[in-house]
């Protein structure tokens, strides 16, 4: 199975989530899921912002090389589940997919069955930023119980 995380920039949201994912999938020993991340339109050349960067060195994650990446319809039709921080992007991204691809594009929200989004936090300063990663933390920790049932 192959998962994506997604958001506006691949900057913040879903780098954060796509680590906490590969973490928990880990410290449960399970390897038969693939998690990446992508941005429904980045900024060419961009990377991880300091302050994701600085949070996550919090939870003992490193994300200084990251570097952003744009989601393709390619990229999007190999993707079992697309899992999106709001519900716009989640429709965004639909239409990206190409026609008669089984990805399945929900909010984590949606696909936890709260319907909670996940805010932006670029540029808001480190407490909202680590106000995101709790969030994204716990909703992804649950993400992943529900997949390895």
């Amino acid at each position: 199975m192959k998962i994506m995380f997604i958001c506006s920039g691949n900057t913040c949201r879903s780098p954060m989530a796509e680590a906490f994912l590969r973490r928990r999938l880990q410290e449960t020993g399970v390897s038969s899921i693939e998690v990446i991340s992508a941005g429904a339109c980045i900024w060419p050349d961009d990377v991880a912002a300091p302050d994701t960067i600085t949070e996550m060195k919090l939870h003992g994650i490193d994300l200084s090389g990251r570097k952003a990446v744009q989601a393709t319809p390619e990229m999007l039709a190999e993707c079992d589940l697309v899992l999106a921080m709001t519900h716009g992007v989640a429709r965004f991204v639909k239409d990206m997919v190409p026609e008669g691809a089984k990805t399945q594009v929900l909010s984590l929200g949606d696909y936890l069955g709260t319907g909670e989004e996940v805010d932006d936090p670029y540029g808001c300063g480190e407490e909202v930023y680590h106000a995101v990663a709790q969030q994204l933390e716990r909703m992804v920790n649950a993400a992943a119980d529900k997949l390895v049932k």
